[in-house]
């Protein structure tokens, strides 16, 4: 586990204020520096949490360059999302973490899931992205799990219940 964490817009060295991350959803100086000499940090946001680490990768062109991921592991199972390249660090600010947290929440939730939802959720995953809408985001799964109790569209074995899909039994 990484000695530095963010919290509350604050990097902090095991409880000790480091820096801001960054003011008016710009970088702060000392985070883009920061970030520029180390190699893993802890991130704990009102989305969620996840490590972050600077990674190597080898590009199509042969060189090297180095990224920084965000990992959560969740049932056994690692997920990752990019951060951002260090040639851009001025990309990773307090939002773009936040955001990056609340996707990964995402995947936690769906997970945790029965397999019913499971299936369901990712189903409207689909539908959603072909009509080009977001993803939806944790809050708004549970209320869709919440509308899926209520309507019966599943037995309690988690079998459909005769409705064809969520928007056909709710609409």
């Amino acid at each position: 586990m990484s000695r530095f964490v963010v919290e509350n817009g604050n990097l902090l060295d095991n409880g000790a204020f480091v820096c801001d991350v960054s003011t008016d959803s710009q970088p702060s100086p000392a985070w883009v520096e920061w970030l520029d000499k180390n190699t893993s940090f802890s991130f704990k946001g009102q989305q969620g949490a996840f490590s972050a680490v600077k990674e190597r990768r080898e590009l199509r062109s042969g060189n090297r360059s180095a990224y920084w991921y965000a990992h959560l592991r969740v049932a056994g199972r690692l997920h990752h999302r990019s951060l951002g390249s260090i040639n851009y660090l001025k990309n990773i600010t307090l939002e773009k973490l936040e955001m990056v947290a609340g996707r990964l929440a995402r995947i936690r939730l769906r997970e945790a899931a029965p397999a019913a939802d499971q299936r369901e959720w990712r189903a409207a995953e689909q539908r959603r992205r072909k009509r080009g809408r977001p993803p939806a985001g944790p809050l708004r799964l549970l209320v869709e799990a919440e509308k899926i109790k209520q309507i019966g569209l599943f037995d309690d074995q988690g079998e459909q219940a005769g409705k064809d899909s969520y928007y056909d039994a709710a609409g």
